[in-house]
């Protein structure tokens, strides 16, 4: 018995040993690095009053003093809303560091009845380029309106600023299309508030059609010379013609730094694109994106090739875990009959883990210890701290 009693003693003072030691690089490590600079996104559906937003709505970047950058989990930095100008901001700080992020109403926040001030508007063109001597026509025009909110139901409580699409009630001033570039005037007026956009309207200098040759196109100018090594918008669509004038299509290709897909049609592509057994995403330039990408209120990972990535991923010095649609994991998961934990920022944890209110421990491996003791501390069969042992 005596001699179980010593050997029990000699690992638990080891398994002590280790964790002073682990806990003193950590700290010694950390201490070695300086937080310079703080950067911070609202990731958040809208913001209707102060109480509605969270500290998990937002992805906070801090960067070190030797280039190096983490993400930080929702308990790692403070937040505070503030109302500033009429509007609100989050202030996110992390030591003596802060960012502020200025927040906006959710879109379907506003509607006819909902207090607001008109603050601004844009324009988009969304038309082909116009003939010399001819106008430009209200439907090919995006307008947007930005407004100052309040909740409540009257002026005394601002909740920030939303954008929305207008339909009508605004002027495209008159005009007649030059050679060149355009800016053209639209107006806007609301409850005896009067703003205005300029927005850029391209001519089409010399006129062209679509002729095929072969398995190809290729686009010929009225004076029988082709559109070559250039980008052309046809319908709403963007196409590439080579340096001999065809167009592309079916290939993924790099352009001035860039990678583009065009498809069987010759259409530059955005969003999802399924290739070769993987998945590929282009933003709504059409460029390949790389590294961490937000759509659809998730995040996704490629590597340097663009391929989404699923299962482990390995990130500046972070493991991340990607379900099968690649879509980043927070929480518990399951792994081969073994739990792990992810922070709010998607990083596996190890070492003591506080969550729902109880204590778990995570190997260094970021596995879930259970029925064991971690130095003088026992975790039960759920893998929970307890108090009592």
């Amino acid at each position: 018995m005596e001699k179980y009693l010593k050997k029990g003693l000699l690992t638990c003072l080891l398994v002590f040993g280790m964790l002073i030691t682990t806990c003193f690089h950590d700290t010694l490590y950390a201490a070695s690095k300086r937080a310079v600079e703080l950067y911070a996104t609202y990731e958040g559906d809208g913001v209707y009053a102060p109480d509605d937003v969270k500290p998990e709505d937002f992805r906070v970047r801090v960067t070190y003093d030797d280039g190096d950058y983490d993400y930080l989990g929702t308990r790692e930095f403070d937040m505070e809303v503030r109302s500033v100008g009429g509007h609100y901001v989050a202030r996110i700080t992390y030591g003596n560091l802060w960012y502020n992020v200025e927040l906006e109403a959710g879109d379907d926040f506003v509607d006819d009845d909902t207090p607001r001030t008109l603050l601004s508007i844009s324009a988009t063109y969304d038309g082909e380029p116009i003939a010399v001597g001819g106008m430009a026509i209200r439907r090919d025009f995006t307008v947007k309106a930005t407004y100052r909110v309040y909740y409540g139901g009257d002026q005394s409580g601002s909740v920030g600023r939303v954008t929305k699409v207008i339909e009508d009630g605004w002027i495209l001033e008159p005009h007649t299309i030059t050679s060149g570039d355009n800016d053209l005037t639209i107006t806007y007026s609301e409850d005896g508030i009067r703003r205005s956009c300029t927005v850029i309207v391209p001519s089409t200098g010399t006129k062209g059609n679509w002729i095929k040759d072969g398995d190809t196109w290729r686009f010929r100018y009225d004076d029988s010379t082709y559109l070559i090594g250039d980008w052309l918008k046809s319908g709403g669509k963007w196409y590439y013609f080579d340096e001999y004038g065809y167009m592309l299509n079916r290939v993924k290709t790099n352009l001035d730094g860039d990678t583009y897909y065009f498809d069987d049609a010759g259409v530059m592509q955005t969003g999802w694109v399924y290739l070769g057994r993987n998945w590929y995403f282009f933003g709504n330039d059409g460029k390949m994106q790389k590294g961490w990408i937000r759509t659809g209120g998730n995040w996704y990972y490629a590597d340097n090739e663009g391929i989404m990535l699923t299962d482990w991923v390995f990130v500046d010095n972070n493991w991340y875990f990607m379900n099968p649609d690649g879509v980043m994991q927070t929480g518990w998961i399951n792994r081969n009959y073994t739990w792990f934990f992810l922070n709010d920022s998607g990083a596996m944890q190890t070492g003591w883990v506080y969550t729902g209110g109880k204590w778990y421990f995570m190997d260094h491996g970021g596995a879930m210890l259970t029925n064991t003791w971690v130095g003088n501390n026992y975790v039960d069969g759920s893998g929970v701290w307890v108090s009592s042992r």
